[in-house]
């Protein structure tokens, strides 16, 4: 700033002397303005400043701590999810599974049961299908990549199973039944991985001794029918005669008999009297033993009469030829090739 200055009048030397007055002095006018203002200023601005940093800062920390996890929870999500759906989609093979083993349970080799089986196997096979698909469009995570190999290996085990326990069923003489308990123990063990996932996996599947007990029995059944008669032309012993049960007629004894009054049943291995016994119920009772799996000793075999369409009881044992005679019913009698 530019200082004005003020002009004091001048004073003779002997007033100056004579009063002992000062010399004169020259006055400064004040500036315009303070500087301890502008510091005073320029310190509020400088705090603002700061307090405004401050708060963005903090709003950037919450903001990036609400939106993102740790890559340990984000793992732990992933996985939770990929598991949730792995379960849905297996589930549908462990209940077809588990009705499979209910019905090959039911096997008696009656058609109903052959059937209700034939049915629940083909159920199997195509839960299985749509499992597979379900899972194979499902990424897994990392930590999961060994769940979904055991996964797909379980439901490869599976439909291999179901395949062959429909082959057994439609030709139990056939080679289809050759593998079936290895195939049934390895399903098992495929499962028991995914019994977190999917409960009661590994105990879903069962019920294969029972069907294969069936097979053991037509397999018997179809052995004995590929045999030749017994029975032959002119005057032979009789060994077995078979009476339908309610027929009306006798039992005829073993003993020496005419071959007019005998008749070999085709090719079923069982020789009947013409005029007392039905070559029908005689094969029904042959089949219905070996179907129930018999080895010989003593055992009781339902048959049914097509004469009267009611069954009846038979007692069953084979002797040391391996002839298996049959009593029972409405005194009938009657033996057959084991």
């Amino acid at each position: 700033m530019v200082a004005s200055t003020m002009t004091m009048p001048t004073v003779s030397a002997g007033a100056k002397s004579g009063a002992g007055a000062p010399p004169p002095a020259t006055m400064s006018a004040p500036t315009s303005g303070s500087p301890g203002r502008s510091r005073a200023t320029l310190i509020l601005a400088a705090a603002a400043l700061g307090l405004v940093c401050i708060a963005v800062a903090v709003v950037i920390i919450a903001t990036s701590g609400g939106s993102s996890k740790s890559p340990a929870a984000s793992s732990s999500s992933s996985a939770a999810a990929y598991q949730q759906k792995l379960s849905a989609a297996l589930s549908p093979v462990v209940a077809a599974n588990q009705k499979l083993s209910s019905a090959l349970q039911g096997v008696d080799g009656s058609q109903s049961s052959l059937t209700a089986a034939t049915n629940a196997a083909s159920d199997t096979q195509q839960a299985v299908t749509a499992a597979r698909g379900a899972v194979g469009v499902l990424t897994a995570p990392a930590s999961d990549s060994a769940l979904a190999q055991q996964a797909d290996q379980a439901l490869t085990q599976d439909s291999s199973y179901a395949q062959a326990v429909s082959s057994t069923l439609s030709d139990p003489t056939g080679n289809g039944s050759s593998n079936l308990q290895t195939l049934a123990a390895n399903t098992q063990s495929a499962m028991i991985p995914l019994n977190g996932v999917a409960s009661g996996a590994a105990s879903s599947v069962s019920g294969t001794s029972n069907l294969l007990s069936w097979v053991t029995g037509a397999q018997n059944a179809n052995k004995a029918a590929s045999k030749k008669p017994a029975a032959a032309s002119g005057t032979t012993t009789v060994t077995t005669t078979a009476v339908v049960p309610g027929g009306g007629g006798s039992v005829a004894n073993a003993g020496s008999a005419e071959a007019s009054d005998t008749t070999a049943c085709g090719s079923s291995g069982v020789s009947v009297n013409a005029s007392t016994t039905s070559c029908a119920f005689a094969e029904n009772v042959e089949s219905a033993y070996f179907a129930g799996n018999n080895s010989g000793g003593p055992a009781p075999v339902t048959a049914s009469s097509p004469a009267t369409g009611e069954n009846y009881t038979m007692n069953c044992e084979s002797d040391t030829d391996g002839n298996v005679t049959c009593t029972g019913g409405v005194s009938a009698s009657l033996t057959f090739s084991g």
